[in-house]
């Protein structure tokens, strides 16, 4: 760069003209410049270049400067490698420096400048190499790399450069670092601390060592080393641990990285003093002499004062005792045992509660307490301890009566245990659970046992059979018992006496045994309990009417309901006379002539021995007495007298007196009397719907023809209600009947009276049937019309039987199409609805209808079976289609319809898709399914819908242009494009439209093609607008079968 200063004693414009000697050549002008400065490039000469500059003016008036010289030299080669690159050592630990020296190459004489590159392994494993340039342009050939801590092989590499900064090839030499990882600064802010206190320890890493480690603290306390720390990551150097142990303890610091090399950490040991606090102390060797024991054994405990400790340190220990609960189940109990112990040894016992027992033992000192040590043991055995006593309270009782016991355990035994007495019972072997107090009765000695058990798994007992004691119970028997008469008649009366048993105060109930002859020949005697639980000690049995010997026994009971030994007596009845009967009436006090006669009679209530018996009587105005067979006919009118005489069966000869017994009788011939004889009923019970026959015969007394009038009895058919009755049959004159079918639930009683043929009627005689059934009779509904269709109403009818008119309600369900289900339609009351229901078809397809009737006066639980009253209906779709055709209208004819609704629209004026149409009603006469429209003038639209009713109508039918003076067109056949035979069409010149501008009319095309039968508007023919059918219309390419159809005029 040539740089030069304008002259001061000139301020105008000046250009610079610049000239040049090269070596050995001359002077000449190279550049006139404006500005004070040139770069001068590309010079490649070497030698003396000599350089001036001249200032000029506008005018070319020009002064030089002095002559500047530049010496060019030859530029030097471009260097060889370094020779001799070494290093002062290939192996090197963490930490150490390293010399690296060199030689210029030998091609290169003057100044030398060499780049130093570094390359050394990636700070963490698997991350790549770091390469960098570690000097730029550095002079000598020697140079050392300190504290190196980079694990690994490091390369380092030389390239030589001239001063034309043109370089040589790289040479390298590399060295490796490894061994004992360097050592960390590790401190601690205290180095003597109380016991519980903390110490807090630092440690720090070379910076230059980037190797991810871990760390690990140990403490060396009383001999041991442990691990208190980590590892801990790179990141974390400091932890703060607390110091219990009492004394000097040694604290190391290891830090390994991820190639498993560590440090020493012995050389990082520091040492912590811990002065003792009693909050912190322990007792030491805490030792029990026995860990396992059996119930009543002792245990000695024994320990040692806490570190730093001595007898003159004024320790006392509290002593916590932890036992399982006497109660399975429940928590272990804690307890302080001994407060303020002064010794270091204890005695526990003895001992009574199976388990582990732990003991705790907690060093004090001046109101103070240090931490908890325990030691345990265990007391197992397979039997518990014996009860110190077992008595029992009473050594004799009566029979029926208990025992009582006293019994104690050990002093210290409160283990939770179940009791149980045993009892061996006088000459038996076996033993047998005993509760206290439980009654005895066998007389004896008895021996018990007292058993108890614990309620902890597994469940031990005491040895209870080496324990027995015995009692001694004694019999309960009445004496002194007697009765007042050894020997007695028929309806006599003993009594019955007994004293209580002889030394027994407690109360005593009686429970009297009568044994006496069966009352049938040749059968055991029969023994009953005759009363129960007396407490007086006296009877009176009677009147006696069982001949023989009578045996009483008498059972002394106690409250508990047993009872002691029997004591017997007996007396005899052996009278010769027999009671008279109590009662003796005839069946009726008035008999037809000839009739027979039929008597009641009955002994005295306790008389039940086998009789024969005799009838006597006297006639009307007679006192002599004649035997009477029965079944004879009275032949006299007026009085008779009967007697009733009664004999033993086995002892002919003892009897009653033959006239102590009488009732009287009048015969007459009063039609009054009679009744029908052997009134049978063919079923007793019967079903819903079965019939019965009634049979019986004309009065046998009775010689001249009869009638008969029947009489009916049934239930109401209304819960609450009075029976109904009434004559049935009147003046009936055959005598079997049949009445059916019954509907009536419940009995229905039949009644029937003879009458003579003058018009006297005699007695009724009733029998009875009765109707049960677990389901009412079948439902049926009347049938429906043989098509139906949807908007169409029907009614829906049905009934049981003519004859069923019980009070029921009718539940009445649907199951309409596609429904799995029934839905209720409606309940009816047969006492207030009619068995009818008003239905509307809505949708097409299959209805099932079920009906079910239950019983009012059962609360519904009698009813009949749903399934059996299905009726089937299926609903057709009803669609209407209205077509034209030489003026008539026509449409669907439906079955069943009430009437039509035929409506007419004028497009007179034309009627588009948008358009609404002023639609008019045309009478029609009835359900009529046709129209003349061809006397209408102009075009119109008409439609029509089928009604069932005034309100219930189907929808309207498809709608029909027509106008009766349309021509058939056909011009211009050429032009359509019929794809469908019905299609729907646009004017010619319309634009395309949407289908949902509204509705149009649908066109039946008909073929062969080149005819079209189609009543076409007026108004166009006569406009001459062409009809053109296109297809496809407003999607190219996409045929629409069709096409919208618009009116334009």
């Amino acid at each position: 760069m040539l740089q030069w200063q304008p002259p001061s004693s000139y301020s105008g414009s000046l250009y610079y003209r610049l000239r040049t000697k090269k070596p050995g050549g001359n002077w000449f002008v190279f550049r006139d410049v404006s500005a004070p400065n040139f770069l001068r490039s590309g010079i490649n000469l070497a030698g003396t270049h000599y350089f001036q500059v001249q200032a000029c003016d506008s005018w070319n008036q020009c002064s030089y400067s002095s002559v500047h010289s530049l010496s060019v030299l030859s530029p030097p080669p471009v260097p060889d490698a370094v020779a001799g690159l070494s290093v002062s050592k290939t192996q090197l630990n963490y930490g150490d420096s390293v010399k690296i020296s060199w030689r210029k190459p030998g091609n290169i004489s003057d100044t030398t400048y060499y780049d130093v590159y570094i390359t050394k392994p990636g700070a963490q494993p698997g991350l790549p190499d770091e390469h960098f340039l570690w000097h730029d342009n550095f002079r000598a050939t020697e140079l050392t790399r300190n504290e190196i801590y980079r694990r690994g092989a490091t390369k380092v590499g030389i390239v030589p450069c001239n001063v034309l900064n043109q370089c040589g090839p790289l040479r390298e030499v590399s060295f490796t670092v490894g061994g004992t990882l360097p050592q960390p600064t590790f401190t601690r802010n205290k180095s003597v601390i109380r016991q519980g206190e903390q110490v807090t320890f630092n440690w720090s890493l070379h910076p230059y060592y980037k190797d991810t480690v871990g760390y690990t603290l140990y403490q060396h306390s009383q001999g041991t080393t442990r691990k208190i720390a980590g590892p801990l990551a790179a990141t974390v150097q400091s932890f703060t641990h607390t110091l219990n142990e009492v004394g000097s303890s040694t604290f190391y610091l290891e830090m390994c990285n991820t190639y498993g090399e560590c440090n020493n950490k012995s050389l990082t040991a520091l040492t912590v003093r811990a002065t003792p606090v009693i909050t912190h102390a322990a007792v030491t060797q805490l030792a029990v002499n026995k860990s396992d024991i059996t119930y009543g054994e002792h245990v000695a405990l024994s320990w040692q004062r806490p570190a730093g400790y001595d007898e003159n340190s004024g320790l006392v220990f509290d002593v916590y005792v932890t036992k399982p609960s006497p109660n399975p189940d429940e928590a272990d109990i804690r307890f302080l045992w001994r407060d303020n112990h002064p010794s270091l040894t204890l005695t526990r016992g003895p001992n009574y509660r199976r388990g582990t027992i732990k003991v705790e033992v907690v060093p004090c000192q001046a109101e103070q307490c240090g931490l908890s040590r325990s030691v345990s043991y265990t007391l197992s055995g397979n039997t518990l301890p014996a009860a110190t006593q077992f008595t029992v309270k009473q050594n004799t009782v009566f029979a029926g009566n208990g025992f009582d016991f006293n019994w104690q355990f050990p002093e210290f035994f409160q283990e939770a245990v179940t009791t149980q007495l045993w009892v061996k019972a006088p000459e038996q072997t076996a033993l047998q659970e005993y509760q206290v107090n439980a009654p005895l009765h066998a007389p004896g000695q008895y021996t018990f046992y007292l058993q108890y058990c614990d309620q902890k798994a597994p469940t031990i007992c005491n040895d209870y059979l080496s324990h027995p004691v015995t009692a001694t119970v004694k019999p309960i028997k009445v004496t002194n018992l007697r009765v007042d008469k050894a020997n007695i008649n028929y309806g006599d009366s003993v009594t019955i006496s007994w004293n209580k048993p002889n030394g027994y105060t407690g109360a005593l109930t009686y429970d009297v045994y009568i044994t006496k002859p069966s009352s049938e020949p040749g059968q055991p005697d029969q023994r009953f309990l005759w009363q129960r639980a007396l407490t007086d000690t006296q009877v009176v049995r009677g009147p006696n009417y069982r001949r023989g010997q009578i045996g009483v026994e008498i059972h002394p009971c106690l409250p508990d309901g047993s009872c002691g030994e029997v004591t017997t007596t007996q007396y005899t009845l052996d009278g010769t006379i027999l009671p008279d009967a109590i009662q003796f009436t005839s069946e009726k006090p008035e008999y037809y002539l000839n009739e027979s006669v039929s008597f009641n009679w009955q002994m005295p209530e306790f008389f039940k021995e086998p009789i024969t018996t005799q009838l006597w009587m006297t006639s009307p105005g007679s006192q002599t007495i004649s035997l009477y067979t029965p079944g004879t006919g009275l032949t006299q009118k007026g009085t008779y007298t009967f007697y009733l005489q009664t004999c033993l069966t086995n002892y002919s000869t003892v009897c009653s007196k033959q006239r102590s017994t009488a009732t009287s009788v009048v015969v007459s011939d009063n039609a009054a009397l009679l009744k029908v004889e052997d009134l049978t009923v063919s079923a007793n019970d019967i079903v819903y719907g079965e019939s019965v026959t009634l049979s019986w015969k004309k009065p046998s007394v009775y010689q001249q023809d009869m009638v008969y009038d029947v009489y009916i009895t049934k239930p109401s058919q209304y819960a609450g209600e009075p029976e109904q009755r009434f004559l049935w049959q009147d003046n009936y004159t055959d005598t079997s009947l049949e009445r059916g079918p019954n509907f009536r639930r419940g009995t229905i009683k039949v009644e029937v009276q003879p009458c003579t043929l003058s018009g006297q009627c005699g007695q009724l005689t009733e029998v009875a049937f009765q109707l049960t059934d677990s389901h009412l009779p079948t439902v049926t509904f009347e049938p429906l019309p043989e098509r139906v269709f949807t908007h169409q109403t029907v009614t829906l009818q049905w009934q049981i039987h003519e004859f069923f008119q019980e009070h029921v309600s009718y539940t009445l369900y649907v199951k309409s199409p596609g429904q799995q289900q029934l839905t209720m339609l409606g309940e009816f009351d047969s006492r207030t609805e009619q068995s009818r229901f008003q239905y509307q078809f809505t949708d097409a397809g299959e209805y099932t209808f079920s009906v079910q009737a239950c019983d009012k006066k059962t609360n519904g639980t009698i009813c009949s079976i749903l399934e059996s009253s299905e009726l089937v209906a299926n609903a057709e779709p009803l669609r209407l289609t209205l077509s034209v055709e030489n003026g008539n209208l026509q449409w669907t004819d439906v079955a069943q319809i009430s009437h039509y609704l035929l409506e007419v629209a004028d497009c007179t004026q034309g009627c588009t898709s948008g358009e609404v149409l002023n639609w008019q009603n045309i009478p029609l006469s009835g359900a009529q399914s046709h129209y003349d429209a061809s006397k209408v003038t102009g075009l119109s639209a008409y439609r029509v819908k089928a009604c069932f009713s005034d309100t219930i109508c189907s929808g309207w039918s498809n709608q029909v242009l027509h106008d009766p003076n349309a021509r058939l067109l056909t011009g211009k056949i050429a032009e359509f494009n019929i794809i469908s035979s019905l299609v729907r069409i646009r004017i010619k010149g319309d634009t395309c439209k949407r289908t949902e501008n509204g509705q149009f009319w649908t066109l039946d095309l008909l073929t062969p093609a080149g005819s079209v039968t189609y009543n076409l508007l007026k108004t166009a023919h006569s406009q001459d607008r062409a009809l053109v059918f296109s297809l496809p219309t407003c999607q190219t390419d996409r045929d629409q079968p069709i096409i919208e159809l618009y009116q334009d005029y």
